[in-house]
């Protein structure tokens, strides 16, 4: 579908809850210590819905999203309530993509059949390695026996699943990352994201990288196990139409596809964010405050402004630059209401294109394989000017 015709909005409601706090993550999750109350939980979710309903009511769903945290550990009965309420209440369709995110233990992927019940009709697993010395680094919870099960199980219910990889790890050779990619592309899954390790401020990793720990790869051996990949990966029929998203082909996942052209999304649940239009929203963080605002106000919002024309400009080209379509010139001037030329230093793109990293054509400016590899680079260049 051309960018310019899309007029749907998604939905993403976040569980902020997890059986443990992973070293990498700088996600809004928590480690639930005691019981939550399901039924004040499930009505706060369902007074969000209620009270953004007018937002969404008159509109195509294109995608219902449950991110986390751990999505799959909340309680079905809130799950269910929400879904059902959207069914009853918008124009959610059979090709509304509803997704959700698991971990592979025993716990979550035996909840698979209910997923599927209840509507859910996209899973994506957070295998992050099939390697259990690696999954032992990463902090997860699971074994590559119980990975390759969750696979193996929702690949008999679900049409479509996909899941979530770690590399570039401590002491992961190019070689050996090689050969773990092989056992990925054997699972034959519709869609895969390869994400590269990054220590982000205040996890566990920063604070190990800190005291010397940890070493990660070196850049040249990082853009090596990059390039392997891109290449193995479309040699093996899936298209990278973002920098860490694989998928094969009509199998990309529309929820975040969306984000990435920068269409309206609402979002719900402790610390979610949304942007319909120019107003920006985003939700209390802690699950505390959040559900205590959510009962004295019903919408639990923290932030509610609307962005300024550069604002939604530049967050437009941060997010169409990932894409391997890069931005649609015509769609950025009907989003940002001024051209994609006038928000960019033009010597800095003559010189990206000369350098083949940049294409800029009369349809689209997108970043070329090698661009990719320097994605922050260009973005903080064209940004920063």
């Amino acid at each position: 579908m051309n960018q310019s015709q899309e007029s749907a909005i998604t939905i993403y409601i976040h569980w902020p809850f997890c059986a443990s706090k992973c070293p990498y993550c700088d996600f809004n999750s928590y480690v639930l210590k005691n019981d939550i109350d399901i039924h004040r939980w499930k009505l706060a979710y369902l007074s969000q819905l209620q009270y953004f309903l007018p937002l969404i009511q008159d509109q195509r769903i294109k995608s219902i999203f449950f991110g986390g945290g751990t999505p799959s550990l909340m309680p079905l009965e809130i799950l269910n309530a929400i879904l059902l309420f959207l069914f009853q209440n918008t124009s959610v369709s059979r090709e509304t993509e509803i997704s959700i995110e698991v971990n592979p233990t025993s716990f979550e992927y035996q909840k698979f059949e209910s997923f599927s019940k209840y509507g859910i009709n996209r899973v994506s697993i957070g295998l992050q390695s099939l390697n259990d010395d690696n999954l032992h680094k990463l902090g997860r919870n699971h074994s590559a026996a119980c990975a390759l099960e969750a696979v193996r199980s929702a690949k008999e219910i679900f049409d479509r699943v996909s899941f979530d990889v770690i590399y570039g790890l401590m002491d992961q050779s190019l070689e050996q990352w090689r050969e773990e990619l092989e056992e990925y592309l054997a699972l034959n899954c519709s869609h895969l994201s390869l994400y590269m390790l990054t220590i982000e401020t205040g996890t566990g990793f920063a604070k190990l990288l800190q005291q010397g720990r940890i070493i990660l790869p070196q850049e040249e051996a990082l853009a090596q196990m990059y390039t392997h990949t891109m290449h193995r990966l479309k040699q093996a029929g899936y298209d990278r139409y973002e920098i860490s998203n694989f998928a094969k082909p009509s199998q990309e996942c529309a929820h975040n596809l969306h984000y990435w052209r920068y269409g309206s999304y609402l979002g719900l649940g402790p610390g979610a964010h949304s942007r319909i239009g120019a107003r920006a929203m985003a939700m209390h963080k802690t699950p505390s405050k959040w559900i205590e605002s959510v009962e004295q106000t019903w919408h639990g919002l923290d932030v509610d402004e609307q962005l300024s024309q550069e604002q939604r400009g530049m967050e437009m080209i941060m997010m169409g630059l990932r894409l391997r379509d890069g931005i649609e010139r015509g769609e950025f001037l009907r989003k940002i209401g001024v051209s994609l030329e006038s928000m960019l230093d033009e010597k800095k793109v003559r010189s990206f294109v000369q350098d083949g990293l940049l294409k800029l054509d009369e349809v689209s400016m997108y970043l070329t394989d090698s661009g990719v590899l320097l994605y922050s680079y260009i973005l903080n260049s064209l940004l920063h000017a």
